[in-house]
């Protein structure tokens, strides 16, 4: 995986991490800043986030609502970046915008940021204006 610095993520350096390092630092830095840079890699998010050019940046997952992109671990210890689709209680529905599979019945404790930003195309748009 590749991390880069939130404080200026777009502008340093990527480095090459081992996953459980990398989402460890993840965890440390929206714990300790209350954000987390992360640059997306695959193609699940496409066309809206593409892989190694854009990035999002989380805040701690306070409330999770439909639309949301958010961070999630799976039980097979693997990271996902997708949409919320439908929160029914404290289990949610996600997809990524461009795959066919639903991932149903995610318990909240999986989720590890929402993004509050997208870093798209060298420019930060917020969550909250994006259409």
């Amino acid at each position: 995986m590749r991390m880069s610095n939130s404080k200026n993520a777009p502008h340093t350096r990527l480095q090459v991490l081992p996953t459980e390092e990398y989402f460890s630092r993840v965890r440390k830095d929206l714990a300790q800043n209350g954000q987390a840079y992360v640059r997306v890699t695959g193609t699940s998010m496409t066309p809206l986030l593409h892989h190694v050019r854009d990035g999002v940046v989380l805040v701690p997952p306070k409330r999770v609502r439909s639309g949301n992109i958010v961070l999630f671990s799976r039980e097979n210890g693997r990271y996902a970046l997708h949409r919320v689709i439908r929160v029914k209680g404290d289990r949610f529905t996600m997809a990524g915008d461009h795959q066919w599979h639903i991932e149903t019945g995610l318990p909240a404790k999986q989720i590890v940021g929402v993004a509050a930003m997208l870093h798209r195309r060298g420019k930060f748009i917020s969550c909250k204006n994006f259409p």
